[in-house]
């Protein structure tokens, strides 16, 4: 904005306030997330108000706020008194800064660092980016990929079953999404010339499970080294 700094400001509060935003709600889905991995392998349902695992005392609002409950609460339950794990807290400041920085490297940039978008280098912020409805839906089911990867992780890395409808409820957005819009699918399985709008639908879904298929192949390679007795 050159030497306006008035309105540099404004922009910055604005693109600051967006990416509070994005950290807030990452908080908010990283304490989902820790219920799900705890309800879902035990075939309970991941709905209800949260509960102290010991007591069963449901939880109250204010003590339920992600990672500051937990520091008020000195990491114990407010009725029996017993320790809280501190995943709970670890996983919602880990979700919280997953989402800003998905916010800062690709929505505040338009996506410019993904190859094959036309879109300005460096840091543009929301004011001089492009908002369009390829962006949006980007953005949104790379959050919901991530956040079921998150739950799963958090499963697996307790030595339980992942629930394979896990990995469908988290991939169902990206296949809508690509038959949606197909232009929201970066990088393509092949390379891709005139197609039609059938046939560049076609080809987006294909590329998805082409690039799951892949990371099954790599995840089955790496699970020895992962969980090695």
């Amino acid at each position: 904005y050159g030497t306006d700094w008035s309105l540099s400001f404004v922009a910055s509060l604005f693109d600051a306030t967006v990416a509070v935003f994005f950290f807030v709600v990452g908080a908010c889905i990283g304490s989902f997330l820790n219920v799900v991995a705890y309800r879902l392998p035990l075939g309970r349902f991941i709905g209800g108000h949260s509960a102290c695992p010991y007591c069963q005392t449901p939880i109250d609002g204010s003590d339920n706020v992600p990672f500051l409950a937990w520091i008020k609460l000195r990491g114990r339950c407010r009725t029996c008194r017993l320790p809280i794990s501190i995943q709970y807290p670890l996983v919602e400041l880990f979700v919280a800064i997953l989402f800003a920085f998905v916010y800062a490297t690709e929505f505040a940039r338009g996506g410019a660092n993904l190859p094959g978008v036309d879109a300005p280098a460096g840091f543009g912020g929301v004011v001089r980016v492009t908002i369009d409805a390829t962006l949006i839906l980007r953005i949104v089911t790379y959050l919901f990929v991530l956040s079921g990867l998150v739950a799963a992780a958090l499963i697996a890395v307790k030595r339980r079953r992942v629930p394979l409808h896990l990995y469908i409820w988290s991939g169902a957005p990206l296949v809508l999404a690509a038959l949606a819009l197909p232009e929201t699918i970066v990088v393509p399985w092949r390379q891709q010339f005139q197609l039609g709008p059938l046939e560049a639908r076609l080809d987006s879904v294909v590329t998805l499970f082409c690039g799951a298929a892949v990371g099954i192949a790599i995840a089955r390679l790496l699970a020895p080294l992962a969980y090695r007795d």
